[in-house]
């Protein structure tokens, strides 16, 4: 199996040193041929360098504008995907695989690909990190309220989910294509859980490897605190920012996935917003 890795880096050069690392070890224990695809976005520290090193196998580094952020990072490394790899990994440069990793997702994904009549399928690796789950597959609380998710827990039997992070999903190149890829108008984090739920649309199997395959700590974005000086503006074009709820992508989001109640499900993050800084100034 030949499978092209993506990675999108952005000033964390020694994250990114240790991804390759494990991704690495992972793969001399899988025996993959494995052809990694790093975008570094604009990063002012060694992280090109770090890199170079960290990985002894292919390794091609595209420099992006420091504006891509996750989506258009991967977007941009998909774009240059080796002509032979016949399967993608999704990897954040936080993410530090386990030696068992790789192996593990593929047997996953040859099962997902048995449950569909096209052979298609996806392998949500599942990440933990201070003892408990950090990232993997989700599933909806209720049809009335897709939006209302929770993780699906790593068991054996490989559990469906409804949608994914994309910190480490595995799946064909012709799977891929046939969802139609990270849609563009997504900057960040929305990009991943819109392609999990148009998997699922499409009747496209994604589901959980059986045991957590690698790290990765929760990496969780902070809306600036008033009391620190900050003012009602600054505080909404942070919360309004390309990794938070930047409200053209958000509006699209909620249509696509949010159900009956999607109008509610596009006003309510910015009428929490609005309530907790009131909340704030007493």
């Amino acid at each position: 199996m030949n499978i092209a890795v993506f990675i999108t880096a952005h000033n964390r050069s020694r994250l990114t040193e240790r991804c390759l690392q494990a991704l690495e070890q992972a793969g001399q224990s899988s025996g993959y041929k494995l052809s990694v695809v790093l975008v570094d976005d604009g990063s002012v520290d060694d992280t090109s360098r770090l890199a170079r090193a960290a990985f002894s196998g292919e390794l091609t580094i595209l420099a992006g504008n420091g504006r891509l952020y996750w989506a258009g990072g991967m977007r941009l490394a998909v774009s240059h995907a080796p002509s032979g790899a016949d399967v993608y990994l999704f990897l954040n440069d936080d993410t530090f695989l386990r030696q068992s990793a790789l192996n593990r997702l593929a047997s996953t994904l040859e099962v997902a690909q048995s449950k569909s009549q096209l052979h298609h399928g996806v392998a949500v690796g599942v990440t933990s990190g201070d003892g408990r789950q950090t990232y993997g597959g989700w599933r909806s609380r209720t049809p009335l309220i897709p939006l209302w998710l929770e993780y699906v827990p790593t068991q054996p039997g490989n559990l469906p989910c409804d949608t994914f992070n994309g910190n480490c999903i595995l799946m064909s190149r012709d799977t891929y294509e046939y969802l139609g890829g990270l849609d563009p108008i997504f900057s960040h984090g929305m990009a991943d859980f819109d392609l999990g739920f148009r998997a699922k649309h499409k009747s496209v199997p994604a589901l959980i490897v059986d045991e957590p395959v690698a790290e990765c700590r929760h990496n969780r974005d902070v809306v600036p605190n008033r009391r620190q000086g900050n003012g009602l503006s600054t505080d909404w074009r942070a919360f309004t920012s390309p990794k938070r709820f930047p409200p053209r992508e958000w509006l699209v989001f909620a249509y696509r996935h949010g159900g009956i109640i999607w109008p509610l499900v596009f006003v309510a993050p910015y009428i929490r917003f609005f309530i907790s800084y009131l909340r704030r100034l007493d």
